[in-house]
């Protein structure tokens, strides 16, 4: 079971390396890749705690802790939209010359 928790990790740091790239192309499927690998793990209660299984919320912690999830994720988030609204303009701009 540890393998596969350090496994699932690894690939969520890929993920946030994807993210912190500021490739428009990485950024939603970094984010789905996240979201999943995320669901993988158990969401846990406060009265269902086994000291031996790691829950979601400690792994988006550590990630937060470690590699400021969030702050990523909204940056990532920007830089794209920020270049899909430009295309769209650029896209709109040549439409009016025709």
């Amino acid at each position: 079971m540890q393998q596969r928790d350090n496994q699932k990790f690894q690939w969520l740091n890929k993920s946030m390396d994807k993210l912190i790239e500021d490739d428009v192309s990485w950024v939603i499927p970094a984010m789905k890749h996240m979201n999943e690998i995320f669901c993988l793990y158990p969401e846990g209660s406060a009265t269902n705690k086994n000291p031996a299984t790691t829950y979601r919320a400690q792994i988006i912690n550590k990630l937060q802790n470690d590699r400021q999830l969030v702050v990523k994720v909204c940056e990532s988030l920007n830089s794209y939209l920020e270049k899909v609204r430009a295309y769209v303009k650029g896209k709109n701009n040549n439409n009016k010359c025709r």
